[in-house]
């Protein structure tokens, strides 16, 4: 391939083969210096089946949760530390809609001056999405846990219910894996997350 491109970077520019092959070079070194940080998984597959997902995180991006043909949907951002979650609702230009934080005192809601108490986050997210999610589950799905790069499998909540799942673009940073888009639907409802930033803490 190589030896093909200096060929045509030889014809098309009248340079020498020894330019020609200098040019190249500069080429893939240009290239290889854009690449990021995070890098795609070698084998999505195979490395997803042997991976431990990191148990502590920060998640930056889009969600959006569709219930029959009710819409809801905006910007995320969902801390997990150790004894504290905490999540942020926005819309999507970037207003706070609400946060939630779990800790040793228990969960609570502020949405502009109210303050809701909850027995989990996941009656909260039932209230302000219309889908009671659950946040464990949501957290190994979007890390790719017994998920194959771009196939759809039957999974389930805690409480049991299959769903339909696909997550895509599996990315690898710190060690670990994550999904740059799951989506997850059961029946009438369609929950979408679009991961712009992870990092395992």
């Amino acid at each position: 391939m190589g030896g093909f491109v200096a060929c045509v970077l030889q014809e098309c520019f009248r340079l020498s083969p020894a330019r020609a092959l200098v040019t190249l070079a500069m080429l893939a070194g240009g290239l290889v210096g854009c690449a990021q940080v995070t890098q795609p998984a070698a084998d999505p597959g195979a490395a997803m089946g042997s991976a431990t997902p990191a148990r502590y995180f920060v998640l930056k991006g889009r969600i959006s949760v569709r219930v029959a043909q009710q819409l809801e949907s905006g910007q995320i951002s969902w801390t997990r530390l150790p004894g504290e979650e905490r999540l942020g609702l926005f819309t999507p230009l970037g207003s706070q809609v609400a946060e939630i934080v779990s800790d040793r005192s228990g969960v609570v809601m502020r949405r502009g001056e109210e303050t809701v108490t909850a027995q989990s986050i996941g009656e909260l997210t039932g209230d302000l999405l219309g889908v009671p999610l659950d946040l464990n589950v949501i957290a190994a799905w979007s890390q790719g846990v017994g998920l194959v790069d771009g196939e759809t499998r039957v999974m389930q909540m805690a409480d049991g219910e299959p769903w339909q799942v696909t997550a895509e673009r599996f990315q690898q940073r710190g060690g670990y894996f994550y999904a740059v888009r799951v989506s997850a639907s059961r029946g009438d409802t369609v929950v979408k997350l679009v991961v712009d930033e992870w990092q395992a803490r």
